[in-house]
């Protein structure tokens, strides 16, 4: 027993030393202070010095003091982080104008409603304007509808796994509820909207439709 206790201690310590103090008390699931100027510092603990090709990272999602902490970055050299207190996705500039362009859901709405972090704030608030005043295409409605199959494939997947089964039901609803907004012509830039959207009658009336609109 005591050997299992010192063998945990020594985990402690060598995660405190890779990803420092902010992280190591998240791990243990104590609330979380998401504020721009702390997930910095968090972040900066976890990629020490990685950072460096980061155009900009943004603060997003839910922001509760028990969720895990989303954080979206667009650059080049580090990695996406899964963990059970950071969710870290990275886009290169070539995904970000590609996901601009076919209004992809997992670009809008941490760059509409992401709250920045670091970075170049004037090439932020340009790919945030480039949202704003983007052409509706067949090309991103198409795009919509065959990431919304492919969601809900992945959620077929993982039925047994409760976390992930919802996450990808989630993500199939709002890309569905995207492209038909788009089709009508309108931009949906948030994620209040996209469920809203997809909660109304006349878009379920469309999911049986989807996967054949989408090949």
């Amino acid at each position: 027993m005591s050997r299992d206790f010192n063998y945990s201690i020594g985990n402690i310590i060598l995660f405190n030393k890779d990803c420092g103090d902010i992280a190591t008390f998240y791990s243990f699931g104590l609330a979380r202070k998401t504020t721009p100027e702390r997930v910095k510092r968090l972040l900066g603990d976890v990629y020490k010095g990685k950072m460096q090709d980061v155009r900009f990272a943004l603060l997003y999602g839910s922001r509760k003091e028990f969720s895990d902490i989303d954080v979206f970055m667009v650059g080049q050299d580090p990695e996406e982080s899964h963990s059970p207190f950071l969710d870290v996705k990275m886009q290169s500039h070539r995904d970000l104008q590609k996901g601009i362009k076919n209004f992809d859901v997992k670009i809008i709405v941490p760059l509409i409603e992401g709250d920045f972090i670091f970075g170049n704030r004037d090439y932020f608030e340009q790919a945030k304007s480039q949202i704003l005043f983007q052409e509706i295409t067949g090309e991103a409605i198409k795009h919509n509808l065959k990431w919304s199959v492919r969601m809900k494939g992945l959620k077929e997947e993982n039925l047994e796994n409760k976390f992930l089964r919802n996450k990808f039901e989630k993500y199939s609803q709002t890309y569905l509820a995207n492209a038909l907004a788009l089709k009508e012509g309108r931009r949906l830039f948030t994620k209040e909207d996209l469920i809203s959207y997809s909660l109304n009658e006349k878009n379920t009336q469309f999911k049986g439709g989807a996967e054949k609109n989408a090949t």
